[in-house]
């Protein structure tokens, strides 16, 4: 009985460490990224909207963080039942009971609520962002195909105890694929270039491999085991934790091409990593992955081969001895006595492992909760292009663009403004419209135009309307009919037929 109270005060102390050093690590983690938060209501992060963390910021960061986290859960249960599970239940006759135990506990309590909570967290993206288009509906579509799967499967299987058909398991492997294809091309990245699509659907699969498979460890394998003898738990972890590495290292392998693509796509400079919002996050991320990482490969290359000999040692020392064999009794005595010892040995061992695997998913939902961060600031890596000087006195070298970040007047979208080569002659403008997130607004619906007025002579004003491009901005060419001082007013008309606008003083510099 002592010695059970202790077990749980050592429990009882773990939790509340490891709870102490989440808050901790949190708390560090929200100052370096919002250095500037305590003073925020002082106008010190006025001048980059989209780095400040309001209440509507807030709303869509959770949206795209629920989201997240269930569509890695889910699909990272169909990657285990599809890659995992049937390999074990081929090799290992003796734990099909486990494995059905495990089918049965996802099915019947987290399948339908895990898919509910993505449908849900897709109308919370709709009504934070606004996006509202044929992807997103292909994608809420998918979902609830996957639902009805789901639900009818599980039905059929009610009452028995038979789990979901092996078709069945592919049906939803299916969907979750298309689920994660669907994601990666409604991302921001899909406006842009065909390597951001490609890196956001690698870091979904990753995620979905790696932190999703963590997932399904600590909140379906672990609980169905703990009903088990510890020999039992022993040779199933073992035997688990083999197959399951692969998918683990293959996920890991995915999540750092896919690192390395997004930062391609989305970092121009490295001091965007401490400038902006969005470097300081993914800095964080990085950290979090790496810790992530140095966990899972102690599991598989220190913690697994350690339990692995101690179990070989228990087995070889509880064998029965051969038939015609005589065993004196001492030897008897001491032979229970060194397996009893090697059986405390292996059950601490396990147990040891098993409480990392519990732990696992928690670092794995803050690399989540980071990424929505990421999703919902990546605005802010537009404002590391804005020079020092007030928009409206920038000059820009001879026979370079001129670039500025700006907030239309009513302060509920930004535009990035190009001028190439802002030179006597034709020049190209370019808008990019983006919401109060920081998401790039799709250009369907929506109009533009400029007015330019010379500010050095009366010239009239120059009215130029700018179309839709494959990039996702609006952009059109025209000319500069002479160098000087330049007025800029652009007007940006949105399907509500509601007018947006912002002016700004540009220079054409002399030859």
């Amino acid at each position: 009985m002592q010695s059970l109270q202790q077990h749980s005060r050592r429990r009882l102390s773990f939790r509340s460490v490891a709870f102490t050093l989440v808050v901790l690590f949190w708390g560090l983690a929200l100052c370096l990224i919002f250095p500037a938060s305590a003073s925020a209501h002082a106008g010190i992060l006025d001048a980059n909207p989209t780095g400040t963390l309001d209440t509507s910021t807030l709303f869509g960061f959770l949206a795209i963080a629920l989201a997240d986290v269930g569509v890695a859960f889910w699909v990272g249960a169909q990657l285990w039942r599809v890659f995992v599970l049937q390999l074990i239940k081929e090799e290992h006759t003796e734990q099909r009971t486990i494995l059905r135990h495990m089918e049965q506990r996802f099915d019947r309590s987290f399948s339908v609520p895990l898919l509910l909570l993505i449908f849900v967290a897709n109308i919370g993206v709709l009504v934070g962002h606004g996006q509202f288009g044929l992807l997103w509906l292909i994608q809420q579509a998918i979902v609830l195909l996957a639902l009805v799967a789901v639900v009818v499967t599980t039905r059929l299987a009610k009452g028995s105890e038979q789990t979901s058909s092996e078709g069945a398991a592919w049906i939803c492997f299916i969907l979750g694929l298309g689920l994660l294809c669907v994601m990666a091309l409604s991302g921001a990245g899909a406006n842009a270039q065909p390597f951001s699509v490609l890196a956001d659907l690698l870091y979904l699969l990753a995620v979905s491999l790696w932190i999703g498979g963590t997932f399904y460890l600590s909140l379906i394998y672990l609980p169905v085991l703990d009903g088990y003898t510890t020999s039992v738990q022993t040779h199933s972890l073992l035997s688990i934790l083999q197959h399951y590495s692969t998918l683990a290292f293959t996920g890991i392998g995915l999540l750092v091409v896919s690192g390395l693509l997004n930062a391609t796509v989305h970092n121009d400079s490295w001091d965007q990593l401490i400038a902006t919002v969005y470097g300081r996050t993914l800095l964080i991320t990085i950290v979090l992955f790496f810790l992530l990482l140095l966990v899972s490969v102690s599991t598989i290359f220190i913690l697994r081969p350690r339990l692995a000999k101690r179990y070989a040692q228990y087995q070889m020392a509880s064998e029965s001895p051969a038939d015609g064999v005589e065993v004196h009794e001492k030897s008897k005595t001491s032979t229970a006595s060194q397996t009893n010892v090697l059986e405390q040995h292996v059950g601490q061992h396990s147990k040891q492992l098993s409480t990392i695997l519990r732990w696992e998913p928690v670092v794995g939902v803050m690399i989540l909760l980071c990424t929505g961060l990421l999703s919902v600031f990546s605005g802010t890596l537009q404002s590391a292009v804005v020079p020092t000087a007030p928009a409206s006195q920038q000059p820009a070298a001879a026979s370079n663009p001129y670039i500025a970040h700006l907030q239309t007047k009513d302060k509920l979208y930004n535009i990035t403004l190009k001028i190439d080569p802002n030179q006597f002659g034709i020049n190209t403008f370019t808008a990019t419209v983006y919401d109060s997130h920081g998401k790039n607004v799709p250009t369907a619906g929506i109009s533009a135009s400029l007015y330019l007025t010379m500010l050095d002579m009366d010239m009239g004003t120059q009215e130029v309307t700018l179309r839709p491009d494959k990039t996702g901005s609006f952009s059109t060419q025209d000319e500069l009919s002479m160098e000087g001082h330049w007025e800029l007013k652009l007007n940006v008309q949105t399907a509500d037929a509601k007018l947006h606008s912002v002016t700004v003083d540009f220079k054409t510099p002399t030859s």
